[in-house]
């Protein structure tokens, strides 16, 4: 009965020398950060003491961050203490907390939970009256957030702020008018919410991703006078490959494998003929054949490097401002022009398949105006899937 207790107690010790050894060789450093803190601090020597603490403590978790051993190392020592909380003195919007099934989320502890969506809300729904004088619609896709709605699973006090900017962005674009297919119902219908989101990372996997596809696609049948086939989304017309603890996310590299794991990463391709040229022009880009040789990028998951990869980009090469994708087999298909974040990576190379020409727009470099553009490409509607 006596072994985990004993187990525990030698893996306790061994991260804490470990530790030990990592902080020593950084001894200096860490001393003259205290000592900065006691000038810099005004006061008593009580008060003063507390300042070169402050400043020790800063340098402490600053000289834990900067090599991968060193994440691992105070992210499983931290873990092993029963902590649910990594904070980040340094960037407070990526502090990393333990939900309650086991995965990981982004938190800002400093937050003061200001959801004010307004310049965003303009933005949309002013796209949104000029494209409505060209004649072609515009539907903004609300989508899910790795925390749910009605209940987050984040240690008490805790709270989601993407998700509070997402329910005040769906109120105040119904308040302007626009067009609104909110994903989240779709997701949080599923039996397994959690099980649509890496562990690790703050996006949809491409199961998740997947769901959206389907849920756009339905829309887009019975309201816009699109016909997109059914074919696209039916499961079973894919294959599938699990590469097993391949991916590290965003927020697992903000604390290590030891700290919540790492996930398994799916590589799901069509079971049947397709043919694209994928364009970013901004980057002289020009892919062209199926969509493994176009819009899927098999290098980024062709090796396990949990720090220096990111699989997540093998759907859709990653964030570009403009991206033009041609589909040679369904020349009669709907024009689309998709203004996205990185969530739309995985959802790309699906909606393709439904589209003779498939654009896409991230407002985050792209300089231009997307409703001009979709003007001037005479696109059949415009999917906005992005956050404010």
């Amino acid at each position: 009965m006596k072994k985990p207790y004993t187990l525990t107690a030698v893996v306790f010790l061994a991260f804490i020398f470990g530790l030990g050894v990592f902080l020593l060789a950084r001894t200096p450093a860490l001393l003259g950060a205290a000592l900065d803190g006691w000038r810099s601090t005004g006061g008593s020597p009580a008060v003063r003491l507390d300042g070169a603490t402050d400043g020790f403590e800063s340098a402490v978790n600053s000289a834990l961050r900067e090599g991968n051993a060193a994440i691992e190392l105070y992210g499983g020592l931290i873990r092993a203490e029963g902590k649910r909380v990594s904070e980040d003195p340094l960037e407070a919007d990526y502090s990393v907390a333990v939900m309650d099934n086991g995965a990981i989320t982004f938190v800002n502890l400093d937050s003061d939970g200001s959801t004010d969506v307004t310049g965003f809300a303009d933005q949309v729904a002013g796209w949104a009256d000029r494209l409505d004088e060209a004649g072609i619609p515009l539907l903004y896709a609300a989508y899910p957030k790795k925390t749910a709605r009605a209940d987050s699973g984040l240690p008490e006090g805790l709270y989601d702020l993407p998700v509070l900017k997402m329910n005040a962005t769906v109120e105040a674009l119904t308040e302007r008018g626009v067009d609104l297919l909110d994903l989240r119902d779709a997701f949080e219908a599923q039996g397994d919410y959690s099980g649509l989101f890496y562990r690790t990372d703050h996006h949809w996997n491409v199961r998740g991703a997947f769901l959206a596809f389907q849920t756009i696609c339905r829309r887009l049948r019975t309201d816009y006078g699109l016909d997109p086939d059914p074919f696209y989304e039916d499961p079973a017309n894919y294959n599938s490959r699990i590469l097993k603890n391949w991916f590290l996310g965003s927020q697992g590299k903000r604390v290590g494998s030891l700290f919540a794991g790492a996930d398994d990463f799916e590589l799901m391709t069509p079971a049947f003929d397709t043919s694209f040229t994928f364009s970013v022009p901004s980057q002289g880009m020009e892919r062209i054949g199926s969509m493994e040789e176009s819009i899927l990028f098999p290098e980024y998951a062709a090796e396990k490097d949990f720090y220096n990869g990111n699989p997540y980009v093998y759907y859709a090469g990653g964030d570009f401002d403009l991206v033009t994708i041609e589909n040679h087999n369904n020349p009669d298909g709907p024009d689309i022009l998709m203004v996205r974040d990185s969530m739309g990576c995985a959802l790309t190379p699906f909606l393709a398949l439904d589209c003779s020409t498939l654009t896409l727009v991230d407002t985050r470099s792209y300089t231009g105006d997307p409703s001009e553009l979709a003007a001037q490409l005479g696109v059949d509607l415009v999917l906005v899937l992005r956050a404010p």
